[in-house]
């Protein structure tokens, strides 16, 4: 049986977690076996990261979104709390959005106006050709089938328009990495990409990279670590739970509505931190274990 990057699966068994096992195929995509079912229509993903996560990076991510596309009519697959539609806006960009979260649906639209169909990216109903722009963030990791969505995106591109969206590296790199975060979040993230399996599942959805901005985590993961030794220190402080990915510890924090958990003044400082290790620092910081990607690519 193929992956989505066309290499047969029964790869060693690399990193075990929350009752599941992470195979890594040839090309160094690390996936669950045996594979968790299907999510239903309409039940999103159980949140991973905490809201500071979205907003702190949402500016970042519209200065990518603008290298491809100055401004016009913009699509957020799996727009969560709404930050990154809202900075859009702000840069004079019309904005649509399809979730699978009611509760993202609900709080986009009281924020923002927005209106945001309720449903997954497959199955939507939304136009083919109507947008300029279609993004999405840390989504690829979560989806049934990645070639069968980064599609479905693809068809609501209109002529000369970008698919951009960021995604982490973490398959083909050593599982010391995984133990030093704690945690990688099965079964939420079904995939963890490498450079090469992200590559072949873009040709396989018919997709060419238009260009892609690198950025290191090394500097996060010491975060992380640092974080992971303080302990119960740490918690007290955050005053939540946190996560297991790029900056977060233990088990996946409560929501509520679906949506990231509130945090208080010192745990959102700490996200601020992170982001600014990820896509200030993370330029500078050599290609050593987990990475950041955001990228650009467009229909063959």
């Amino acid at each position: 049986m193929e992956g989505p990057c066309g290499c047969e699966r029964g790869g060693p068994v690399v990193w075990r977690e929350a009752g599941h096992a992470g195979r890594r195929c040839a090309c160094g995509l690390v996936y669950i076996d045996p594979a968790p079912p299907a999510r239903p229509p309409h039940e999103p993903p159980r949140e991973l990261h905490h809201d500071g996560y979205y907003a702190f990076g949402a500016e970042h991510r519209v200065d990518w979104v603008q290298r491809w596309c100055a401004r016009g009519r913009l699509l957020e697959v799996g727009p969560g709390p709404g930050h990154l539609l809202a900075a859009a806006l702000r840069r004079g960009f019309t904005v649509a959005g399809v979730d699978a979260n009611p509760g993202s649906v609900r709080h986009i639209r009281d924020r923002l106006g927005v209106e945001v169909e309720l449903g997954s990216i497959e199955s939507s109903r939304l136009p083919d050709g109507a947008f300029d722009v279609v993004v999405n963030v840390d989504l690829m990791s979560h989806f049934d089938d990645p070639v069968v969505a980064l599609r479905a995106m693809a068809r609501r591109l209109a002529p000369g328009g970008h698919l951009c969206f960021e995604l982490s590296l973490l398959g083909g790199i050593s599982p010391a990495w995984y133990r030093m975060l704690g945690r990688v979040g099965f079964p939420e993230h079904r995939w963890l990409y490498s450079r090469e399996a992200l590559e072949r599942v873009m040709v396989r959805a018919g997709l060419r990279v238009a260009g892609v901005r690198r950025l290191g985590l090394a500097a996060v993961c010491g975060a992380v670590l640092v974080r992971r030794a303080a302990g119960p220190l740490a918690e007290r402080i955050a005053g939540k739970r946190g996560h297991g990915r790029d900056g977060r510890d233990g088990r996946a924090a409560d929501s509520r509505d679906g949506l990231p958990p509130p945090q208080n003044a010192a745990h959102r400082l700490y996200e601020r931190a992170l982001s600014m290790l990820r896509y200030r620092v993370g330029r500078a910081v050599p290609a050593v274990g987990p990475q950041c990607l955001l990228v650009a690519a467009r229909p063959e």
